[in-house]
């Protein structure tokens, strides 16, 4: 009976050719443990750490999407933050707006009733004695009483807005 031989092989630590049935014994004896490993063990090992890099960077993109979302999150987050702000700047500056238009009319109203007190008085030539123009007297700075504390009360609100803006109220009649 003819033994076949089979080609000798290389081995992969010092090039010596080595028959390789004997390949694993003179590489645990020559070259130690760890060279002793079978090829097909170091074929495994090489597929799970290609796995295991493919793994890394399958996550490695995940989280570069995951980065972009947030920066564009972020992006759309302080646009509307933007919007927000402008909105509620809008808001109160038509609050002070309508508060403008409401103290002019009320310092129209103030006028109209001062006139209209100076025209009885210049009419009646004298100041009011009876006591029914007393009465009427006191129903006027009554009245003058009240639009002067709306008055008052709208340049409080309006310098409480407009604080540190250097306004002036004296054409408002306050000083």
């Amino acid at each position: 009976m003819a033994s076949k031989r089979m080609a000798p092989r290389e081995c992969p630590e010092c090039g010596l050719p080595i028959d390789p049935r004997g390949l694993a014994g003179h590489r645990r004896l020559k070259h130690g443990e760890a060279a002793a490993r079978q090829p097909e063990a170091e074929a495994q090992e090489r597929q799970a750490s290609q796995a295991v890099l493919e793994a890394l960077g399958s996550i490695d993109r995940s989280i570069w999407r995951i980065e972009a979302r947030l920066m564009s999150l972020e992006a759309q987050v302080g646009a509307l933050a933007g919007d927000a702000r402008e909105a509620a700047r809008a808001e109160v500056e038509s609050e002070r707006q309508r508060m403008q238009r409401e103290l002019d009319h009320l310092l129209q109203t103030i006028a109209a009733e001062k006139a209209t007190a100076a025209e009885e008085a210049a009419r009646r030539g004298r100041p009011a004695r009876t006591d029914e123009e007393l009465l009427q007297q006191t129903a006027f700075h009554q009245r003058l009483g009240r639009l002067n504390r709306r008055r008052y009360s709208l340049i409080f609100r309006l310098s409480e807005q407009g604080q540190g803006q250097g306004q002036d109220f004296s054409s408002f009649g306050v000083v």
